[in-house]
């Protein structure tokens, strides 16, 4: 009885090494592995040696994900089960899984504003405005696009958006008596930054051309600084799309990702 306790656990030490075993089960099955506890309950155990390829575990793995079904087969099913044959549904039917809904956005640290869906208007989120209506958190400056900030929120009250403050740490900041128009910022930009020609081809857009040659990267961040410099002075968030040429049929956008490809005029 102790030569055959010290023979496992011998055996085990090995497994636990990383030695393959041959183990006979007490139900007479035989399996290769490498698991100690397997081994240890075992009738008859033989040690293989290092094995040359990959010791497969007998302990069942992570489930695998399966796609959520979209439909599911209904019916009425008559008949019975031949050999080779399977059950066919008299009358089949399909029911369509509708697929959820995405959550709406939830106030959180990283909110900047909320508005009404399909709003014209962006308000404080740190204000009992207009309460009662469904609320859209906002927490990414590209949903703002081609929204006005709401007066009774900003303009009665003169309080810039708290993420243009957090943005531009308050510098070149425009009050709420001297926000410019379209038209003004456009005379204002001319004049201050290295651009020319520029001009609205949306509520949402603005495209601008540099008065000298750039590099891509240098037109990224003129397009970033223009659409900042509009956000400072209009209090609205604005995209902002760099050609080097009036014929030049690429163009780059402030929002990135080629995000001017999927904006639309509106």
């Amino acid at each position: 009885m102790m030569i055959l306790l010290a023979v496992l656990l011998s055996c085990i030490n090995v497994a636990e090494a990383g030695d393959a075993l041959l183990v006979e089960g007490k139900d007479g099955r035989t399996v290769i592995t490498n698991d100690p506890d397997l081994a240890s309950g075992a009738r008859r155990v033989k040690p293989l040696g290092k094995p040359e390829g990959m010791v497969f575990s007998t302990r069942p793995g992570r489930p695998v994900p399966r796609p959520r079904a979209e439909r599911i087969l209904t019916g009425i099913f008559s008949g019975r089960e031949e050999a080779g044959e399977s059950l066919v549904p008299a009358e089949e039917t399909y029911v369509n899984i509708p697929r959820s809904r995405q959550p709406v956005k939830q106030k959180s640290a990283a909110t900047i504003a909320w508005m009404n869906e399909g709003g014209i208007i962006y308000h404080d989120p740190f204000l009992e405005c207009a309460t009662g209506n469904d609320r859209v958190w906002v927490d990414d400056v590209k949903d703002l696009s081609g929204l006005a900030p709401c007066e009774q929120c900003f303009i009665n009250t003169a309080h810039a958006p708290e993420f243009i403050i957090k943005e531009s740490g308050g510098l070149d900041l425009a009050s709420a008596s001297e926000l410019l128009t379209n038209q003004q910022f456009l005379a204002w930009a001319a004049e201050r930054l290295p651009i020319k020609n520029p001009g609205f081809i949306s509520t949402r857009r603005l495209l601008v051309y540099p008065k000298m040659e750039m590099t891509d990267t240098g037109l990224s961040q003129l397009a970033k600084e223009v659409e900042m410099a509009y956000r400072r002075h209009t209090w609205r968030v604005i995209e902002v799309i760099v050609k080097k040429s009036e014929t030049d049929t690429d163009s780059i956008s402030s929002f990135g990702d080629d995000s001017e490809k999927s904006g639309g005029d509106d």
